[in-house]
């Protein structure tokens, strides 16, 4: 396992803009950070430290890349994992799923979020996890669908912190590993 400041380095390095010559601007290419094992493996015990006195329950991480981090981080916890799902694909009829819709995103969209009804209890204390985040949409929207469960919102825990509004990095309680000003 990494150590902190070799799991930055690790990740800076690996990190790359890249344009497909077509989009205006460029887009931020991470891929590597997945395929590299030390990397992979650092990732929960490092996120999870980000709110090591916390006293977390709960972890829960958006489609797709919070379903990659959140177990890791859960696992490290010693707790379980909630997916919020982008779409609804409902196993049957009686399944009660939770709804919110998100502010506008990076691409100005407007994205659904669903939580499975019962997973969260009250006395839940839960952690946001997802690799990046820019506009806080997704984490905006999944804190509520945790405060729906009656569940207490902890916090944000994130590889790339480019939260825009300082105001929402404070309302989401967000710690991140990297500023997106280190990612140059």
């Amino acid at each position: 396992m990494l150590s902190t400041d070799a799991l930055r380095a690790a990740l800076k390095q690996r990190f790359a803009w890249r344009s497909d010559g077509h989009v205006v601007g460029a887009y931020a290419d991470y891929q590597r950070w997945w395929k590299e094992a030390s990397i992979l493996g650092s990732l929960g015990p490092a996120l999870a430290g980000l709110f090591e006195e916390e006293r977390i329950t709960a972890v829960i991480g958006p489609d797709t890349h919070g379903t990659l981090l959140g177990p890791l981080v859960a696992a490290q916890l010693g707790v379980g994992f909630v997916r919020v799902a982008k779409e609804l694909r409902r196993a049957s009829h009686d399944d009660a799923w939770l709804r919110r819709s998100t502010p506008p995103d990076y691409q100005d969209r407007t994205l659904e979020l669903f939580m499975q009804k019962g997973l969260l209890a009250p006395s839940d204390r839960v952690l946001f996890v997802d690799e990046w985040i820019a506009t806080g949409g997704q984490a905006i929207a999944s804190r509520a669908l945790v405060q729906d469960c009656g569940a207490h919102w902890v916090g944000a825990a994130v590889i790339v912190d480019g939260l825009e509004l300082a105001r929402d990095r404070r309302n989401l309680n967000l710690r991140g590993l990297l500023h997106l000003r280190e990612l140059g």
